[in-house]
């Protein structure tokens, strides 16, 4: 079976990538010119509703402005922005508090620095306070219902995506390389015990990126267990980051870690963003408890 992207979300892929690659991931500026060039392609109205005047793309076109942040190796300036958005947008009674403290990071997108941060059994959406401290955005209730959220749920298909992003990014340099260094009169990429590596990555990265999808349409069209999927999506994709980026810099070796390539780069970027929705071990157990837990019963048909 050939699964493909849908065409459109390949051409919009194609023109955030072409956007992006004009931004130098190592700059200083990196952040503020990915800003500037999604805001170019109007990205940050790409899911929110047509009530709110945004083109109400649903999270499956947010998948693809992550993904593409990560491919370029830049900072994501968009998960953030989005979440904050969304929260700020919420009805009931979170938005009052919600709006106090988040207008000035809504209005500037990309600089929200949001996590979850769990104390206990209860969690909390957070964001960096003073030097080294952390203030509280949204109580979020017990930890294993953190993932029931839809605004957290959707934020995590989206952060899976952009550790996809990085994989692929990782990937590509560790590929490269093994196909031009030589060694020993051979090429590296003609050595199993480096190309076999690479190859279970391949897999495994190829796999990460299609559930990512099935998460971000089940989250669309609103199926049963989307947040499930969501929260499974970022367990695999933080996994496959992690080993991914690690094999990377030992395909490199000295090189890898220095700044003559993107693989050390890419593999602190992956480490800082292992946890930023709650680490892998936590997410899992969140799955596991999801998937045993009993759907709720359908009302009965009459006629």
């Amino acid at each position: 079976m050939k699964i493909e992207d849908d065409p459109l979300l390949r051409r919009l892929g194609s023109a955030l990538a072409a956007a992006l690659g004009s931004v130098a991931p190592a700059s200083p500026e990196a952040a503020t010119a990915a800003l500037a060039a999604l805001a170019g392609l109007d990205a940050f109205a790409y899911e929110r509703p047509a009530t709110r005047d945004g083109f109400d793309l649903g999270v499956s076109c947010g998948i693809v402005v992550a993904e593409e942040l990560g491919r370029a190796g830049l900072p994501d300036v968009y998960g953030a922005a989005v979440l904050l958005d969304s929260l700020a947008a919420w009805p009931g009674p979170e938005r009052p508090a919600l709006l106090g403290s988040m207008d000035a990071r809504v209005s500037c997108p990309g600089h929200g620095d949001v996590s979850v941060a769990s104390t206990g059994t209860a969690a909390a959406l957070t964001t960096p306070d003073g030097a080294t401290g952390r203030r509280v955005l949204l109580e979020l209730g017990p930890v294993d219902a953190v993932g029931a959220h839809p605004s957290i749920a959707a934020a995590r298909a989206r952060h899976a995506a952009y550790l996809v992003g990085l994989t692929a990014a990782a990937l590509t340099a560790a590929i490269g390389h093994a196909d031009r260094r030589r060694q020993f009169g051979r090429r590296l990429a003609e050595f199993q015990g480096v190309t076999l590596p690479l190859a279970r990555h391949v897999v495994e990265h190829r796999a990460a990126r299609l559930l990512v999808g099935r998460a971000a349409h089940a989250l669309d069209t609103a199926a049963p267990r989307g947040t499930v999927l969501a929260t499974q999506a970022l367990a695999l994709a933080t996994e496959t980051a992690l080993s991914t980026a690690r094999t990377a810099v030992q395909t490199l070796g000295a090189l890898g870690m220095s700044d003559q390539a993107p693989t050390g780069a890419l593999l602190l970027a992956v480490r800082r963003e292992l946890t930023r929705f709650g680490r892998s071990t936590d997410l899992w157990a969140e799955v596991g408890a999801a998937v045993l837990r009993p759907e709720p019963a359908q009302p009965a048909q009459v006629g």
